[in-house]
């Protein structure tokens, strides 16, 4: 191995340590700013939960060493009411990038999120809504159709998973709620 390889390697794995604690530190506080939250009471979760946690992917998105971000198009976004916002899934970063793009909204996520320890919490201070796969999609769709009534925005991915190396068949309970 050259010398200007291992040096890039170096400059690389610097890079991913760098990110990887700013999320620490980041998702560190944030988390603990949920869960003074929810010491306080049920009635400040939700909108105020989503926005700890919308401004702190906000903050790793700007200030990661790993990536360079752009917001386009945000202005064909309606500028008052509630709208659902359906996008591909392609990564693990898809839902922070939605969060800069779109604040304030309630994504649709899979129910297994929902049992997962910290995630979990995150999920439901956040007032996400679960998708339960195998049940009758009445149940999701109506959260949608009440988040939306109630001037929340919806998130949902309808591919239902991410990394396809194709488009997954899109699941119709967001064009339902819409």
């Amino acid at each position: 191995m050259t010398a200007a390889r291992s040096a890039v390697n170096m400059v690389s794995a610097f890079r991913s340590i760098l990110a990887w604690s700013l999320l620490g530190v980041i998702m560190g506080f944030a988390l603990f700013s949920l869960v003074l939250l929810s010491l306080v009471g049920a009635r400040l979760r939700g909108r105020a939960a989503r926005t700890v946690i919308e401004r702190a992917a906000s903050l790793y998105l700007w200030c990661s060493p790993l990536y360079r971000i752009s917001v386009r198009g945000r202005e064909h976004l309606p500028a008052s009411g509630s709208y659902v916002l359906v996008a591909n899934h392609e990564s693990g970063l898809d839902g922070a990038c939605l969060m800069v793009l779109a604040p304030r909204g309630r994504f649709l996520a899979t129910s297994w999120l929902f049992r997962t320890p910290i995630i979990g919490f995150v999920m439901r201070s956040c007032e996400h809504i679960p998708e339960r796969r195998h049940t009758a999609p009445e149940g999701p769709v109506e959260a949608m159709s009440m988040a939306l009534r109630a001037g929340t925005n919806v998130v949902v991915f309808p591919e239902g998973e991410y990394g396809c190396s194709a488009v997954a068949p899109l699941r119709r309970g967001a064009f339902v709620a819409a």
